[in-house]
């Protein structure tokens, strides 16, 4: 799930409204829109940090590494329970770790379209 931050106030015709500088996946707009939006320097993805360089990492990142998971979105986008399998390692392991990784990233939730 791509993240966003938006370079200006966002107010869509259904009042939903994202703040100056807000970081969110703007969940339930439209991919179309997101695209808009994107085009036009409203916002901007996000690039979030490679596991590696998150502190007390280092061991997860090198075991993540071969399955293709390099930074904490494709982390939190991955499919843990097969990550889980292929790692032989408890998945609520894997579901907390990756709610830690996911804790380093600052994303406003709130608000926002529901999926």
């Amino acid at each position: 799930m791509p993240l966003y931050r938006t370079l200006e106030r966002i107010i869509f015709d259904d009042d939903v409204e994202f703040d100056q500088f807000t970081v969110s996946p703007l969940k339930g707009v439209p991919k179309a829109i997101l695209k808009i939006l994107l085009n036009k320097g409203r916002i901007v993805e996000v690039q979030t940090p490679p596991l590696a360089v998150l502190p007390g990492w280092e061991a997860k990142a090198a075991a993540l590494e071969p399955l293709g998971i390099e930074n904490v979105s494709q982390l939190v986008d991955a499919d843990l329970d097969e990550v889980a399998e292929e790692l032989d390692t408890p998945v609520e392991e894997l579901r907390k770790a990756a709610l830690e990784a996911q804790s380093w990233m600052q994303v406003e939730e709130e608000g926002g379209y529901d999926a």
